[in-house]
Parts: C-alpha cells; sequence; structure tokens
C-alpha cells in the first residue's frame, strides 16, 4: 500500500515537518569514510512529497526532467520497505545521496526495475539492513552507498555495474556471498574494508584496477585469483587478512606474477605481497628482486629466517609482527632503513645495520626485546622516535625503555645523540684509534699498534657516560 501525502516544495530545513526532517538531515549528511570526519553544510533539501509504504514514510523530489528521485526517509522506517516505480505518473530513476542515511532498523530494501543510480551513501549506516534487492537497470552505484550496513550477509551487483567505488561496502562485517558482474572494471579504494568475506576471492576477468586497501582485513581470506586483465594494484590492498597463504595470478597477466603463491611484478624486481599464512619457515628473496614493497611480509608468523640477496629497498612495515623472525641480514645496499621495519619481532636477537646507512626511521625496531644490542654506524644522520631501545607495555598501554638495551655508537655521532636524547644506555667509539695507529707504526710496527688499539679502545668503552649509572 502506497499513500501519497502531498508536495513540498524546496522548504528550508527549519521548517520542514517532523517526519520529514530525518529525510532532510540525511541527504545532506557526510557518506565518506567516517576516519576522515567529511560532512557537507545542510543549507536547503528539495523535496517534493512523501508516501508511506508498508507503513513507513518515504520522501520524494520531482526532478527537471521529469523523473523522481528518492531523497529520504522517516525516523520509524523498519522492516521491509519496497519502493514504487512510479509516484505522481513520474518514473523512480534514482535513489538520492544518504537518502537512507542511519535508518538503523531498516531491514530490507526492495527497488523497482526503473532505478538506474544509487548516489554515494543512499544506505550508509543501516546496520540491520540485511537484504537489498538491486535490478539490473541500475548502472551506477555511488561511493559509500552501502557503508556499515552490518548486517547484510550478501550482495549481488548488477550486469551493467563497471565500477566499485570507494568505500562502497566498508564496514559490512557479516558480507560473506558478493557476485561481481561481468562487466566489472575497476574496484575501488576500500570497497569492502573491514569485510567478513570468503576463503577464496576469485577478482573476474576484464578487471583492470584494485583500489588502496580494497579488501582489507578480510579474516577468513585464504587465496586470492587474478585476471590476465589487471594491471594496477592499490597499496595494502589484502593487508590485514591474516590467515591468507596464497595469491595466483593468471600466466598471461603482463604486469604481475606469482612464485608459490607470492606476489611478484611481472619482471620480477619487486615483492608485492608475502601471505602471512605461508607455512614455511625460511624463504630466499629471488636474486632479481630489489625492492620489498611496504607492508609486504606484515603478520608472517611462520617465518623464522630470510636472505634478502640483492634487495636494496624496502617500504615502511616491511617485517612488522614477524613475531617468530630470528635472524635477518640488512644488505649492504641498503642506505635507510624505514618506519616500523621491524616492529614487534620479538624474536629477532642480532642485527647488523649496513656501515652506509643514512638513516633509521621511527620505531624500526620497536618492542624487538631479543635485541639486547645494536650498533650504530657513524653513517647514520638521522633516526626517527622510537626507532631502538623502547618496548611496548601492554598493561600500561605505552612505550617503555628495554631493560639491559645497550647502543654501540661514535662519539659525536647521531647515535650518540640518540642513546643521550633517551636516556639509552651506551658505549663509544672514537676517532682516537686513527692517531694511535700511527703512534704504533712510527714507534714499533704494526703489531704494537694493533695492542695499542685494543687498549685504548677497552678504556673507550669503560669511560663512556651511562645515564643509568647513580653518582656515587
Amino acid at each position: 500500500m502506497i499513500l501519497l501525502l502531498g508536495s513540498l516544495l524546496s522548504l528550508p530545513i527549519g521548517i520542514i515537518p517532523e517526519g520529514l526532517r530525518c529525510a532532510a538531515e540525511t541527504t545532506a549528511a557526510a557518506v565518506q569514510n567516517e576516519d576522515e570526519n567529511a560532512g557537507k553544510e545542510v543549507t536547503d533539501i528539495k523535496i517534493s512529497g512523501m508516501i508511506v509504504t508498508n507503513g513507513s514514510q518515504i520522501s520524494y523530489y520531482l526532478e527537471e526532467d521529469g523523473t523522481v528521485s528518492i531523497v529520504g526517509c522517516g525516523r520509524d522506517m523498519t522492516g521491509k520497505v519496497e519502493i514504487p516505480a512510479v509516484i505522481e505518473e513520474k518514473t523512480v530513476k534514482k535513489i538520492a545521496e544518504g537518502a537512507f542515511y542511519n535508518c538503523e532498523t531498516l531491514e530490507r530494501v526492495i527497488l523497482p526495475d526503473s532505478v538506474t543510480v544509487i548516489e554515494p551513501g543512499a544506505f550508509h549506516g543501516c546496520k540491520k539492513l540485511s537484504s537489498v534487492e538491486i535490478p539490473d537497470t541500475v548502472t551506477e552505484i555511488g561511493e559509500s552507498a552501502f557503508y556499515g550496513c552490518e548486517a547484510l550477509t550478501k550482495l549481488r551487483f548488477p550486469e551493467k555495474i563497471s565500477v566499485i567505488p570507494e568505500s562502497c561496502c566498508s564496514g559490512c562485517i557479516s558480507l560473506t556471498e558478493i557476485q561481481f558482474p561481468s562487466s566489472l572494471r575497476s574496484i575501488g579504494k576500500e570497497a569492502f574494508y573491514s569485510v567478513c568475506g570468503t576463503e577464496q576471492l576469485e577478482i573476474p576477468d576484464g578487471v583492470t584496477d584494485i583500489g588502496e586497501k580494497a579488501f582489507y582485513y578480510w579474516p577468513r581470506l585464504k587465496t586470492v585469483s587474478f585476471p590476465a586483465s589487471l594491471s594496477a594494484l592499490g597499496d595494502f590492498v589484502f593487508d590485514g587478512c591474516d590467515v591468507l597463504e596464497a595469491i595466483q595470478v593468471s600466466d598471461e597477466n603482463k604486469s604481475f606474477c606469482d612464485e608459490n603463491g607470492i606476489l611478484y611484478t611481472k619482471d620480477m624486481t619487486k615483492l608485492i605481497k608475502y601471505p602471512p599464512c605461508q607455512p614455511a619457515t625460511e624463504f630466499i628473496v629471488p636474486d632479481s628482486v630489489k625492492e620489498l614493497a611496504a607492508w609486504s611480509f606484515i603478520g608472517a608468523e611462520n617465518l623464522r629466517t630470510i636472505s634478502l640477496s640483492n634487495v636494496e629497498k624496502f617500504g615502511e612495515d616491511t617485517f612488522y609482527y614477524c613475531t617468530n623472525l630470528e635472524a635477518i641480514t640488512i644488505p649492504e645496499a641498503m642506505k635507510e632503513i624505514p618506519e616500523a621495519a621491524f616492529a614487534y619481532c620479538h624474536s629477532l636477537t642480532n642485527v647488523v645495520i649496513p656501515e652506509d646507512c643514512t638513516g633509521i626511521g621511527a620505531y624500526a625496531f620497536l618492542d624487538c626485546t631479543g635485541i639486547r644490542a645494536l650498533t650504530v654506524p657513524k653513517s647514520v644522520e638521522k633516526i626517527g622516535e622510537y626507532a631502538m631501545g623502547y618496548g611496548y607495555d601492554l598493561e600500561s598501554e605505552s612505550l617503555t625503555i628495554l631493560e639491559d638495551f645497550k647502543l654501540d655508537v661514535w662519539r659525536g655521532s647521531m647515535g650518540a645523540a640518540y642513546a643521550k636524547a633517551n636516556e639509552l644506555e651506551y658505549r663509544s667509539h672514537s676517532y682516537l684509534w686513527l692517531i694511535f695507529l700511527i703512534a704504533g707504526v712510527v714507534c714499533g710496527g704494526i703489531a704494537a699498534a694493533a695492542a695499542i688499539i685494543h687498549k685504548k679502545q677497552s678504556e673507550i668503552h669503560v669511560s663512556s657516560w651511562n645515564p643509568r649509572q647513580k653518582s656515587s
């Protein structure tokens, strides 16, 4: 049953009847990722009238082209709602931006075959919405259209959809069945961020690009298949997928490839993603690989040893939370250790920082509780905050200085400055050994010089300042 309640032409929000106030507010509400706290300023909301269908109020607007847009709903909307195809003898074509924004008791929506567009945030925050029937006439779905629909369990995208936009289904934590159309070409940034997901994900042939964090945090995902058509992949697409075992790529793909379920660029010069549930305890990076992508090994808890071979660069958080990683040799070609590169590698005991390294990023070795000493080369020119010597205390939820941790540094170097500023125990070296070497050679040969160097270095170590030592 549909009841037409009349016409309200471009009323300012202050004088819209209470039954339609929700429609006005939600049409102009924020529909972007809630973390960004973005929104729109509410000014005038155009509403032509209101209908009652299945006991719920729905407001609409008569567009200039003679079609109808659904623009809002009453606060008391609950249960099932079926949108009519015709209102005032005009065709319903659009579900407007934010039309059902935060209608938290709405459970089921049936859209008519006349609808062609679902605008951004149309069903944003409909927490109890478990079913929505989208007709094949729909050709466009806006950003965040189903954002935060926590009860939605399955979603079929119409066959004319070519783009699944940014944050389309972010936060749909119950979504376990997704039907992609054969027409699909692009999956946007965070499109399926924090979704329950499936164990197997097959990207359909025809898709050319996948945006950043598109499938971030799928707790059930084990395997992924890429088609030949895929040519662009955003950062961190599958990060947070903690049980991911393998990524498989079509042999005909010209941009990517896989080897034993590990994702690389086609030329094998960059390792993009090492699935965290790969069973191997040892891994040798192929000789052709020069770069490891940011977050590439994050959470790989089975790994105990890794050889980086010819790697010259890796991104931030590369080995973050590889809790069982015991040994790693950082290649001499590495000029900088990125931010949080080895954070929470609790089993790591021995790390050698390359002699020509110029920078150590913030949190690089945070909570590496197995490391008792680190040597900071004199070449290091910058060190980020909490880069070394700090752990994370769960009880107090704060960073604390690790006990029995020492730094080996060069007197007057950035390493020495870092140790002093953070009140870390350290011992320092100096260039005095050059003087001793020259003196030794002059006075009695290389053997004497070596003895002098050893003696003087020992003296230097013993006499170095220790901020934790109490003065007598």
